[in-house]
Order: C-alpha cells, then sequence, then structure tokens
C-alpha cells in the first residue's frame, strides 16, 4: 500500500434502500472546501488498487467517495464455476436500479460533507462500475461531470442470468 501523507481515509457508512452501504473516503488533508468524486468499482469489487485510486485522487484535490456495492452482500463479489458464470450473479447481485440508488445517496452523502463544494461533484465509473454510472447519469442530473473509464453501454447477453442483451443506450436521450 502506497503511503500519502497529505490525504486522510477512513471507512464511513450511509443508508440506501433500508441498507448500510460501506465507502471508502479519502480526501486532501486541511478543511477545504474541495469539489467531490463518487467513484464505481469493477466488478472485482473494493480492491486495494481502487482504493490506491480513491486516495490518489484526494491528492489531487478532490473529497473522493467509492461505495463498495456488494456491501450488503459482505463486501466480496459473488464467485463461479466460470468467469461467465461469475459475471452473471454480479448482475443478480448489482441490479441497475439498487446501484443507481447507492450511487445517489453515496451522493447525498458526499453532498453533505462541510468540506465538499456541493455543485461540484462528479461520477467517475471504471469497466462495469462505468456502465453502472452511464445508466446513473441518464438517470439523474446531480452529477456535475461523469468520466466512464471503458463501462460498457451494452451489456451482453452472455452474462445476463436472462440471456438477454441489456442496452443503456436508450436512456441516453435524457442527458443534459
Amino acid at each position: 500500500m502506497a503511503a500519502f501523507p497529505e490525504v486522510g481515509s477512513e471507512w464511513v457508512e450511509y443508508q440506501s434502500r433500508g441498507a448500510a452501504v460501506r465507502a471508502y473516503l479519502a480526501a486532501p488533508i486541511g478543511t477545504g472546501p474541495w469539489p467531490g468524486i463518487v467513484m464505481i468499482h469493477e466488478n472485482p469489487g473494493m480492491t486495494e488498487h481502487r482504493m490506491d485510486v480513491t486516495r490518489r485522487l484526494a491528492v489531487q484535490g478532490y473529497m473522493t467517495l467509492t461505495p463498495d456495492l456488494f456491501s450488503r452482500i459482505g463486501g466480496k463479489p459473488p464467485t463461479g464455476e466460470t468467469d461467465v458464470e461469475r459475471r452473471q450473479k454480479i448482475d443478480l447481485a448489482l441490479p441497475d436500479d439498487q446501484v443507481f440508488d447507492d450511487l445517489v445517496n453515496g451522493y447525498q452523502y458526499l453532498k453533505s460533507r462541510r468540506e465538499v463544494i456541493q455543485d461540484r461533484i462528479a461520477l467517475y465509473g471504471i469497466c462495469m462500475g462505468g456502465g453502472k454510472g452511464f445508466y446513473t447519469v441518464c438517470r439523474t442530473n446531480v452529477f456535475r461531470c461523469y468520466v466512464d473509464f471503458y463501462g460498457p453501454v451494452i451489456v451482453k447477453g452472455e452474462v445476463t442470468p436472462d440471456g438477454k442483451e441489456r442496452s443503456y443506450l436508450p436512456f441516453a436521450n435524457a442527458l443534459s
């Protein structure tokens, strides 16, 4: 683990859909205020690398919150006999509407912090988190900007439990 003496980090919790969502929070040392970022992890979940990137964003001057979307199931992603089976189980564990609520409630948590500039909060998603982030920003206008780092906007049928492709592209019309 890399040391970042100029940032502070901690695990926090906030409520979403009647459950406690665990999240990793990192911020520059000082009083702020700073812009905020809600970061969405990939399907391996909250890895040490994702926590490292959370701290690196704090080094750059952002209070960053990375929710553990697998909090509801013990903080670990589902496993499977094959990669396809694992990804199907992940898709079942993280329905779009639940992730949407968890991210918007993460936004509300970050916005409630006195150290955050309330109208400067972004959403940043990586891989699976990029697709979930795209779905989220198409359904709400609370985030100031959105960065999708190689996230799919079409989920292949082979990884959905029902075998049907799911596209987030129809939601793009709602972007403003």
